[in-house]
Order: structure tokens, then sequence, then C-alpha cells
């Protein structure tokens, strides 16, 4: 099984069939002034991605899984996020390799 189908397994399981998930265009405008351009991705997860303060979503490209950051008013509805624009992405690749081959 590729990195790719193993992620995408492991994120099903834990957030649902990846169809309901659209594909979509992702711009990320890094606090350094860098910008990424990512285009036919899918934003997987759900209301429960907090790292602290900061709400996440995950998504795979090629053969690695990231952390997508967006912003968060206080007493914003999830659901009102523009889910094409991050602020930081962070690459977990390693973290949920050592999660999944335990």
């Amino acid at each position: 099984m590729s990195r790719t189908e193993l992620f995408n397994k492991w994120l099903e399981e834990n957030y649902g069939e990846l169809r309901k998930f659209p594909l979509q265009k992702l711009t990320v405008d890094t606090e350094n002034g860098d910008v990424e351009n990512y285009d036919k991705i899918r934003i997987i997860g759900n209301a429960e991605c907090w790292d602290g303060d900061e709400f996440y979503q995950y998504m795979v490209t090629d053969d690695k899984i990231y952390k997508v950051y967006y912003n968060v008013q206080p007493d914003q509805e999830l659901d009102m996020i523009d889910y094409t624009k991050s602020y930081k992405t962070e690459d977990v690749t390693e973290d949920i390799l050592y999660f999944l081959e335990d």
C-alpha cells in the first residue's frame, strides 16, 4: 500500500468517506510572506481538530500529509471559514506514519 493510500485509509477511518470532502484549491499565505498554491486537493477533518487554540484540517498531496491551519474568530461558526485560504501548513507525514506503523 502506498503512503497516499495509507493516509487516505486512516483519514476515512477517522473522518468518513473522502468523497464527501470536495476537491478544491488552497492558498497558504505564510507569516514570512511566502504564498503556496495547491490545486485539486481535499481538506479533511472535523470540528474537533484543534492544536491548543489553532484550528486545522488535514490535506494529502502526493505522498505527504499536512495539517492546514485556519484563522478562526471567537464565536465564529466553523462552516463560515474560508477553507480555500490558510495561514500555515505543517508536514505531519512522519508523525502519522509512526502512529500507523505501531
